[in-house]
């Protein structure tokens, strides 16, 4: 069973792949931050609250990838409880498939069995037309996603969603998903000053210290930057993507090629927001180029 660990007095933690918060209110209903990843792992989150005699009055979603959001229609269903998120990411949840057309550009490719664009549908509301309970606080995290956001509990300890990942995940994937490379740069090097009790990203272990994390962050996207200038010069996005393939030996299959090739022209776009490189049509292909 995956464990709910208490951080702090009423602040606890489901540790699973992408790590879900619960605030007890005090009066045996909770507050979750996102909803879990699996039906494993939000089922194993239900009956430990179930033992507490607890139930879900509000859901707040960082943001509305899958493995964020896969509980909500869950808890929504059983306790009747509300569901919110912030502006874009709560349309986000509601139109099922409008993240693999994104990463697409198209209908996505085998979509029916595809984890990343399951049809999740949650409708939940706007953080706008919530009220939340006092002492609880919003941070935008721009970068990951169109309109990530951080929760602070009121006991201060602060749920940071994807705005940093673990080194592991780093040396594992190699190349993580960002949507905007230049925005989760700032959001890193912003949360090196962010006070806090306890800091609990979503895919990697909670810590009273955030900043080294960030910085390191930070660093990864620098030096992914600095080697995608260094093979762009001359090439196309099909051919900057195999390239990068094969040098970083990346292993995948229909579910994250779409997630993949979107991360690749994000740091493009990335370096042409930076004045490092440039783009025009030649021959009817959009050929990238190093400024000199």
């Amino acid at each position: 069973m995956f464990k709910l660990i208490q951080c702090t007095e009423n602040t606890y933690c489901l540790k699973c792949f992408a790590n879900t918060g619960v605030y007890h209110l005090g009066n045996g209903e909770v507050i979750l931050i996102d909803s879990c990843d699996h039906k494993k792992s939000y089922t194993d989150l239900d009956a430990q609250l179930e033992e507490r005699g607890w139930r879900v009055k509000l859901i707040i979603n960082t943001h509305a990838h899958v493995d964020h959001i896969f509980g909500d229609r869950f808890f929504k269903e059983k306790y009747g409880c509300e569901v919110c998120s912030s502006r874009i990411e709560s349309h986000m949840t509601d139109i099922s498939d409008i993240e693999g057309r994104i990463y697409f550009n198209a209908v996505p490719i085998n979509r029916k069995n595809n984890y990343f664009f399951k049809p999740v549908s949650t409708f939940s509301k706007p953080l706008s037309d919530v009220t939340l309970p006092e002492g609880f606080e919003i941070l935008p995290l721009p970068g990951h996603t169109f309109d990530m956001i951080g929760v602070k509990t009121p006991d201060d300890v602060w749920f940071l969603g994807d705005a940093v990942l673990s080194k592991g995940t780093f040396e594992s994937y190699k190349l993580p998903f960002f949507f905007d490379v230049n925005e989760s740069i700032k959001t890193q090097k912003m949360l090196t000053g962010l006070k806090g009790k306890l800091f609990v990203p979503s895919h990697s272990p909670a810590c009273e210290d955030i900043a080294p994390l960030a910085l390191y962050n930070a660093d990864c996207l620098e030096k992914l930057k600095d080697y995608f200038l260094s093979i762009s010069g001359g090439r196309t996005v099909e051919e900057i993507f195999v390239l990068c393939c094969k040098e970083l030996d990346l292993k995948f299959g229909m579910d994250q090629f779409g997630k993949l090739i979107f991360t690749v022209k994000c740091f493009l776009q990335a370096l042409i927001e930076d004045g490092k490189l440039t783009a025009d049509i030649n021959d009817y292909r959009l050929v990238y180029r190093v400024i000199k």
